[in-house]
């Protein structure tokens, strides 16, 4: 029983690593499609 408990741990916190992988994954995306875009805007003559 309490092999099974701990794999379902082990199970549980590479699920969950990997959904932290994911989001900042997402926020590294994201920050660089800011700052291309704020480039892109500093570029742009108005």
């Amino acid at each position: 029983m309490e092999g099974n408990y701990k794999s379902y741990a082990i199970e549980g916190n590479i699920y969950w690593q990997r959904i932290l992988q994911r989001l900042d994954w997402e926020e590294a995306e994201r920050d660089h499609a800011y700052k291309k875009t704020l480039k892109r805007l500093e570029e742009t003559k108005f």
